[in-house]
């Protein structure tokens, strides 16, 4: 590959993966965002419509991920998408 690099898929799983051994097998990590949204509860809110696609088991895996990843891998990016709703 060009850029020297081997994609990984990390799998959602209903127990997450641990976040150590994850880290331990790569150099670099990208977060590739996704359609669901962050349950409110993370950050002290409650949901705002049933509509609303929310995915707990992302959210158990990514939300440890994310600042694990930023502290111990040399290189660590994401892409981002939102809406409003």
């Amino acid at each position: 590959m060009a850029a020297d690099a081997f994609p990984l898929l990390i799998p959602v799983l209903p127990a997450p993966l641990p976040v150590e051994e994850i880290l331990a097998r790569v150099d670099g990590i990208l977060f590739t965002g996704s359609p669901s949204n962050v349950e409110p509860r993370h950050y002290g809110d409650e949901a705002q419509s049933p509509d609303i696609w929310l995915d707990p088991e992302r959210d158990a895996t990514t939300l440890r991920l994310i600042p694990a990843a930023i502290e111990r891998v040399s290189r660590c990016s994401a892409f981002v998408a939102a809406s409003r709703r």
